[in-house]
C-alpha cells in the first residue's frame, strides 16, 4: 500500500509542472521533471533558486534518492526584466504587484514544497508567517476538544493565509496543507511593514483578510443548511477553480474531517456521486468527470464563492493597475487608516 501511494504521489507532482503556468497564460517556464536513471521514474522538484536571468531547479528521486540540478531561464526576469521570483507568477497576489511593491517583499520570500498534513501553524501560537500558495491547498480548520473538528476555509493560488493578519493577534485556528504543492512564505512582521509603505501590498493583506472571513461565513451556512452530497459538490468545485486541476490526492479521512462528517457517512456521500457518475474514487485521487452535471448537484454556495474569487481576481488587477499608472492608487478602498480600520469609502 506504501508503495501504491508513493507511486501516487510521484505521479501527481508530475502533473504539477504542466499545472503551474496556467494562472497567466504565459510559455511554461518549468522544464519537465527529469527522469532518474536508476529507476526510470520522475524526479520530485525539491526547491527552486533564481539568480539574475538563470533558475535553478533541485530534484530528488523519491525512490534511491539520487539528486539532479537543471538550470534554465527565468522568463519572467526576460518579458519585463522585474526581479520577479519565477514561482511567484503563480500565485495570484504575488502577480498582481508591481514590480517596485514586489521588489519591497522579494528579500524576505521563500519557495519551498510542501507534503499533504504539514502543519503551518496551531491554534493559540503567534502566527509568525504568511504563506502564498502556488500549487497546493490550505485548509483552515477549528478542532474541538474530542479531537474532531471542520474546515471553515481553504486558500489555494488565489491568496494568501496565515494564523491571523491582525497585529499582535494568536492563531484562532489551525492551518495545515490538504493538497500537497508549492508554496512561498514571508514573515509575517516583514509583509506588514512593506504593507506600512504600499498601498498594492496594504491591500492586498486587506482582501486577504476578508477573503478568509467570506469563506468562513458562507461555509458555516453551508455545513448547517445542505446535505453532504452538496457539500461535497461545493469542495470539489472550488478546489478545481483554484487548483486549476479536476483531480486530487486526497484521501477520505481528510476529506470526511474537511466536511465535519464521520468517515462512513463520508463514504456513503462518495458512493452516491460516483453512482451518478460526477466522480471517480480509488486509493487516495479523487477526479471529477461530470463538472457540468457536479454543479447542478452542488448548493448555491459554490457559486457564490466562486463568483467572489472571479470579482477579486479583476480588483486585484484594476487597483494594482491604477498604482502602476500613478494615477489614484487604491481610492476604491479608501486611505490607509480606512483599510486599516476596515472602512470602505463610499
Amino acid at each position: 500500500m506504501a508503495s501504491e501511494m508513493r507511486w501516487l504521489k510521484l505521479a501527481e507532482n508530475y502533473e504539477l509542472s504542466e499545472r503551474l503556468t496556467y494562472f497567466l497564460n504565459r510559455p511554461p517556464v518549468f522544464p519537465k521533471h527529469p527522469i532518474c536513471p536508476n529507476c526510470h521514474v520522475p524526479m520530485w522538484l525539491l526547491e527552486i533558486q533564481s539568480r539574475s536571468e538563470k533558475v535553478e531547479f533541485f530534484y530528488e528521486c523519491k525512490v534511491c534518492e539520487a539528486k539532479e540540478t537543471v538550470t534554465g531561464s527565468n522568463d519572467c526576469h526576460a518579458r519585463n526584466k522585474t526581479s520577479r521570483e519565477v514561482p511567484a507568477a503563480h500565485n495570484a497576489c504575488l502577480a498582481a504587484l508591481s514590480p517596485a511593491a514586489f521588489a519591497s517583499l522579494k528579500p524576505y520570500l521563500t519557495y519551498s514544497t510542501m507534503e499533504p498534513r504539514t502543519v503551518l501553524w496551531n491554534v493559540g501560537e503567534p502566527a509568525s508567517h504568511v504563506f502564498f500558495p502556488m500549487s497546493g491547498l490550505v485548509s483552515i480548520m477549528v478542532s474541538m476538544r474530542e479531537g474532531n473538528g471542520v474546515e471553515v476555509g481553504n486558500i489555494g493560488r488565489e491568496a494568501a493565509v496565515c494564523g491571523s493578519f491582525e497585529p499582535n493577534q494568536l492563531a484562532t485556528s489551525d492551518g495545515l496543507v490538504s493538497i500537497g504543492g508549492s508554496f512561498g512564505k514571508i514573515a509575517r512582521e516583514h509583509l506588514f511593514a512593506a504593507a506600512e509603505h504600499s498601498d498594492e501590498i496594504l491591500a492586498l493583506v486587506t482582501r486577504c483578510r476578508d477573503w478568509v472571513l467570506t469563506q468562513a461565513q458562507q461555509i458555516v451556512a453551508c455545513n448547517t443548511l445542505h446535505a453532504g452530497e452538496e457539500r461535497l459538490s461545493r469542495w470539489l468545485l472550488l478546489c478545481s477553480q483554484k487548483l486549476h486541476t479536476t483531480t486530487f490526492v486526497i484521501t477520505q479521512e481528510q476529506l470526511a474531517a474537511m466536511l465535519g462528517v464521520r468517515r462512513t457517512t463520508f463514504t456513503l456521500i462518495a458512493q452516491r456521486l460516483v453512482a451518478k457518475g460526477l466522480i471517480k474514487y480509488r486509493r487516495g485521487k479523487i477526479t471529477i468527470c461530470d463538472p457540468a452535471r457536479l454543479r447542478e448537484a452542488g448548493c448555491e454556495c459554490w457559486l457564490g464563492l466562486a463568483c467572489t474569487i472571479g470579482r477579486r481576481s479583476e480588483a486585484l488587477s484594476a487597483n494594482f493597475a491604477l498604482d502602476r499608472s500613478r494615477r489614484r492608487p487604491m481610492s476604491a478602498l479608501g486611505t490607509k487608516a480606512d483599510i486599516r480600520a476596515g472602512v470602505k469609502r463610499t
